[in-house]
């Protein structure tokens, strides 16, 4: 394998440091970042009159853009649509204007230019139509593609696609934002960075003071419009673009980036990365590292703690400079690169206050990135986070700000399906990394006493279970060959391995350390075999356009060659947050290993989700009670099975559902089992002589929920009570005004009881804003679920009323009907899962019916069915022995099972069910394969996950009967 050195590293290491202060200009400062299309576009439509005629500034920008075209007739879309449509967008509209008015390149105009445009305009048909406008994240967007259809339209060519009422919607509500005539006043707005997109609707010649050394909020597009649109000529921003033709990473062949100088950014950025993985400061190379910093400090001060993501003008470095620019800031403030300076300048022993970052970028419960942000960014808040837990003497003079950063970045872990996506790279392990940096230096302060204000439960609940899906997710999307992303990428696979060398340490992660160990070799050999190429950065960072930066790119990958796993050891606090049973881990480890579903899993993943489930586990005790009371029942021995049904079927084929979602059905999966032991123990038991009053009772229950309006919350159960009114001694119950005449010491219990769990399902907060559709479908399944509980305890009361052996089966002599019609119905409707997988769509839907066609509907309720029903025969499989003793009505109880009039043995009995199980199991196949080519691939990964859940069920009861006994027996756990 590959091998570097410290040395070879350090060496590395310098010559970076040094490239970077070779290329700093003390009038523009210094930039790294890859050529952009669309502002090489709008550079390329900067004109001027030369000699009284009318020339192009740049045509070595044009010849750029003619050189970059597809043969699709596009430009570049690198790792995100809406790239391909802006890059496309602006280069279409300068081909356009060169084709109209071609200036001093008339004899030079290409003769295919006409087919250009057309293949252009085709390219952009297809990316538009396609176009899913709201998940684009890109910042500025939604202000940048109305303009340059706009200006497309005014030249002609037009588009006309179905995410453009959207587009336009979210325009409008942006610019509603807006006051335009702030640009003409003193306040700096990082609507400077990008005047393009407000041709037409703004005074050039009246924001001419913003400019700074020539740039307009170092911003090559923006600067050409400022330039284009002005009634008279700059000379200095005509300097400035020449320059970034000339010394950014075009190196003169036309291209600029969209954005320089970055100065600051990149700065912050190495120098963080680099200090933070283990580098010296001699490896930095002393005299070199500190006029970086230098320029850092002097930009913090000058600016009295804020800073933007270019160089700062300092009057010091320019005698020259006019009294409009000195000391003026090139770029606004954010607070990304404000965190990222405090950060470097506290790693390097020298005080930088957090107080302004604080005073001008803190909401209500997050950090502003700047002032019209649109969304919040996860990464910039996990950068003001680490910047918080920096400061000196100690950070818990920040406790609310830490606190508040900590909920936000936990609440978008939590509610987060899929991969954390931020706006300012594509790459979701980038704010993994960030994270897991973040939070886990929140659990060693805390360990430390620097956190103490902090809420224990705050950790325990939320951090840790974030820090550890971290680390496990990361393990997971390991490319074979050892690198990650999709296509595999240097710069991500940095990203994961400084993860999990963060992450290695923690108490939880003890478990898989060896496994973690090996990854981050792989990781490193990979990047080893891969250093000829260090020197060519991937597309991951976002701008107005994907872009990459060599700086940015060497520096994590350096790190991650550096980064030695962190050792913390920490004390009792820390262990106690994550108090994980190990034996209780290795011994189900072993049992899941025999589930059909899992046998092909490694058991490192396998024993990685019995742990994430084990995190949620204290959380889940906590709620056990709250709706079903359990006298007079067994240890409810399924709860410590349930939460890795959902972390295990979650984590199987990387669906990576939000943990808010797993802790929610984590609940009803255990409400259901209470609902099923209350329904038999109580219902059962005590209230068998007037089953049919209990179907009314449940109807009515389900009356008063849809005639009532239950409110947008979910109720507290004192709300829920409070809506019940019981008469003291007459026998009757007051429910909602409604009289109903049953026994008190019975029917108060169970209306209670009942409708705290009804209404605990039904106002949801997800599922009050669910379509009407899907809340209907849900109604109609809990109370079908319901229902046929009774149904059950009606068919075992006439079941156990016959003499029925301890040691043989009993043949059912009264049933409803067939056995394909029970298992369809009653016994399929008691399992809980076609009303749970109506609770799922409920919490997916966000306002939309979550199966959108009628197709799918269909498909979607006969998958159900069958999966019920394959759940229901493998938990009779399972519980045979149980349903004998209690005297349950079971599967193999009914005549079909009887052959030439003999029963048969338990294992013929077994062997009869456990095959049409295994005919259901193909039918919910089908389905599932049809409902894959009638439905979206997100809809189909929900419910297949669904299913993994139902059929983990299924197959653990027929290995083991783990449902909680009415009658105590002599057999013991396995």
């Amino acid at each position: 394998m590959p091998h570097q050195t410290n040395s070879d590293l350090d060496g590395k290491t310098a010559q970076l440091i040094r490239g970077m202060t070779d290329g700093y200009n003390q009038t523009y400062g210094l930039g790294t970042m890859t050529c952009a299309v669309y502002d090489t576009a709008w550079v390329a439509m900067v004109s001027k009159i030369v000699d009284g005629q009318t020339q192009w500034l740049f045509p070595s920008s044009f010849r750029y853009l003619l050189d970059r075209q597809s043969p699709e007739g596009g430009w570049e879309p690198h790792a995100s649509e809406v790239d391909g449509i802006l890059n496309t967008l602006a280069a279409l509209l300068a081909l356009r204007k060169y084709e109209n008015a071609p200036h001093q390149l008339a004899g030079e105009m290409p003769e295919d230019i006409c087919l250009r445009i057309s293949r252009a305009t085709s390219f952009l048909r297809t990316y538009l139509r396609r176009w899913d406008v709201g998940a684009t994240q890109h910042v500025g967007f939604e202000i940048l593609v109305p303009t340059l259809l706009d200006l497309l339209e005014k030249e002609g060519i037009t588009f006309a696609f179905e995410g453009r009422a959207l587009l336009m919607d979210l325009n409008a509500k942006k610019m509603s934002h807006i006051d335009l005539s702030v640009l003409y006043g003193n306040a700096k707005t990082t609507m400077l960075h990008s005047l393009e997109a407000f041709c037409g609707k703004i005074n050039f010649n009246q924001v001419s003071h913003h400019k700074v050394f020539g740039s307009m909020m170092a911003s090559p597009s923006s600067t050409a419009a400022y330039l284009t649109h002005r009634s008279t000529w700059d000379d200095e921003s005509e300097a400035y673009l020449r320059h970034v033709i000339s010394a950014g990473e075009g190196k003169g062949n036309g291209s600029v980036p969209s954005a320089f100088p970055s100065t600051l950014f990149e700065i912050t950025w190495v120098l963080s990365t680099l200090l933070e993985s283990g580098f010296s400061r001699e490896a930095l190379g002393t005299k070199r590292m500190e006029m970086l910093v230098g320029i850092l400090e002097e930009s913090f001060i000058a600016e009295h703690g804020l800073i933007g993501f270019g160089k700062d003008v300092i009057s010091t470095l320019e005698p020259q400079a006019n009294a409009a620019t000195s000391g003026a800031p090139l770029v606004g403030s954010d607070a990304d690169d404000t965190a990222k300076a405090i950060t470097t300048l506290e790693l390097l022993g020298r005080r930088a206050s957090s107080d302004n970052m604080i005073k001008k970028f803190e909401a209500r419960d997050h950090f502003r990135t700047y002032g019209l942000e649109r969304n919040p960014s996860f990464s910039a808040n996990c950068n003001v986070l680490k910047a918080l837990l920096h400061a000196k003497p100690s950070p818990n003079q920040y406790a609310a700000e830490i606190e508040k950063a900590i909920r936000f970045i936990c609440n978008c872990w939590w509610g987060t399906h899929g991969n954390i996506a931020d706006k300012w790279n594509l790459s979701p392990q980038y704010p993994m990394m960030l994270m897991a940096q973040a939070l886990t230096c929140v659990i060693v302060l805390w360990d430390q006493g620097l956190l103490s204000n902090l809420p224990e439960q705050l950790l325990k609940d939320k951090v840790l279970v974030a820090l550890f899906q971290a680390l496990t997710r990361t393990l997971h999307t390991q490319n074979l060959g050892g690198s990650w992303g999709n296509p595999e990428c240097r710069e991500t696979t940095a990203y994961a391995i400084l993860t999990l060398g963060t992450l290695a340490s923690l108490p939880f992660a003890d478990a898989l350390r060896l496994y973690t160990e090996s990854a981050i070799e792989e990781g490193r050999a990979y990047l080893l075999q891969a250093d000829d190429k260090l020197s060519r950065p991937d597309y991951l960072w976002v701008e107005k356009v994907t872009y990459g930066s060599n700086a940015l790119s060497q520096a994590y990958i350096l790190a991650s060659l550096k980064a030695s796993l962190l050792t913390y050891r920490f004390g009792p606090n820390v262990e106690g947050l994550c108090n994980i049973p190990m034996k209780n881990v290795a011994r189900f480890t072993k049992f899941y290993t025999q589930l059909p579903l899992f046998t092909n899993t490694p058991e490192w993943q396998i024993q990685a989700s019995l742990l994430e489930g084990y995190l949620f586990l204290p959380q889940l005790r906590r709620v056990r009670l709250d709706i079903f009371p359990r006298s007079d029942m067994e240890e409810d021995k399924y709860f410590e099975y349930i939460p890795f049904t959902w972390t295990g079927s979650n984590n199987l084929d990387g669906t990576f559902l939000g943990a808010n979602f797993l802790y929610e059905m984590m609940i009803v999966s255990f409400l259901n089992y209470q609902a099923d032991e209350y329904m038999e123990a109580v219902v059962g038991t005590q209230f068998s002589h007037a089953l049919n009053e209990v179907k009314d009772l449940i109807n009515r229950i389900f009356h008063e929920v849809e005639t009532k309006d239950l409110g947008v919350r979910r109720k507290s159960h004192q709300e829920q009570n409070s809506d019940t009114k019981f008469t003291n001694g007459t026998g009757t119950l007051e429910a909602n005004g409604n009289h109903i005449p049953y026994p008190e010491t019975d029917i108060m219990t169970v209306y209670k009881t009942l409708k705290r769990f009804v209404e605990y399902v039904l106002n949801h907060p997800e599922v009050m804003t669910a379509s009407a559709h899907d809340q209907r479908r849900l109604r109609h399944e809990m109370k079908v679920f319901l229902l046929a509980h009774v149904d059950q305890i009606e068919d075992n009361n006439r079941f156990s009323q016959q003499d029925i052996s301890p040691s043989a089966n009993t043949t059912f002599q009264t049933p409803r009907g067939s056995f394909f019609d029970w298992v369809r119905s009653t016994s399929s409707d008691h399992t809980s899962c076609p009303y749970a997988f109506a609770f799922v769509t409920c919490l997916f839907g966000h306002g939309r019916d979550f199966f959108r066609t009628t197709e799918e509907k269909y498909i979607a309720q006969d998958l159900c069915r069958h999966l019920a029903t394959m759940c229901r025969m493998y938990n009779d499989y399972g519980s045979l022995v149980r349903d004998r003793l209690e005297k349950n009505l079971n599967s193999v109880n009914f005549p079909e099972f009887c052959s030439a009039g003999e029963a048969g043995t338990d294992t013929t009995l077994k062997d009869r069910l456990f095959h049409l199980a295994d005919y259901e199991r193909r039918c919910l196949d089908m389905a599932l394969a049809e409902l894959r080519k009638a439905g979206r691939g997100d809809t189909v990964g929900i419910v297949k996950m669904f299913c993994n859940v139902t059929d983990t069920y299924g197959q653990i009861y027929v290995l083991k009967d783990i449902a909680s006994r009415m009658v105590k027996d002599k057999e013991t756990d396995a």
